[in-house]
């Protein structure tokens, strides 16, 4: 998979596609709406409209004809449930928050707006856990750095 976030990208998608599909290519494209918007001196407002949509469609319209997959992402909410259907409807394969990946299947599960909702509390607790933990280790060689700057100190002063 490679990742497509710039117009500029988007401006060379036909010699992308071709790249993408050749021997030795890879599986498919990833549209990172966030990162698209801003190249596109859009916001992050903007996502869930059809002026990013667009060209997810386009893009997914190029990955359909070219059997490659369809990967959508850049703050998916539940808010992107009507545009992640519309995009579903020409060429999906997943779409996927920060750290959850969905199957496009997972847009007629009728709990899917849970789902999604249940991303952000796991995604906080995930973030919570990493802060924890760095923070909990952060200190955890200031003895043995002290010891070893003092015995350094002493072999640069010999």
């Amino acid at each position: 998979m490679f990742n497509l976030e710039t117009i500029t990208s988007f401006n060379a998608l036909d010699e992308l596609v071709k790249v993408a599909k050749s021997q030795n290519g890879v599986e498919g494209i990833v549209f990172g709406r966030v990162d698209f918007a801003g190249s596109h001196d859009l916001t992050r407002d903007d996502i869930d409209a059809d002026g990013v949509t667009k060209y997810i469609l386009a893009t997914a319209q190029a990955c359909k004809e070219n059997n490659l997959d369809m990967v959508v992402g850049g703050a998916v909410s539940v808010d992107s449930l009507p545009e992640l259907r519309k995009i579903n409807d020409v060429h999906l394969t997943r779409f996927e928050t920060r750290k959850v990946i969905f199957v496009a299947d997972a847009l007629d599960n009728p709990e899917i707006k849970r789902g999604l909702e249940e991303t952000v509390y796991f995604e906080l607790l995930w973030l919570k856990n990493k802060r924890d933990y760095y923070s909990a280790i952060k200190h955890e060689d200031n003895d043995r750095i002290a010891m070893l700057e003092k015995r350094w100190d002493k072999i640069r002063a010999a």
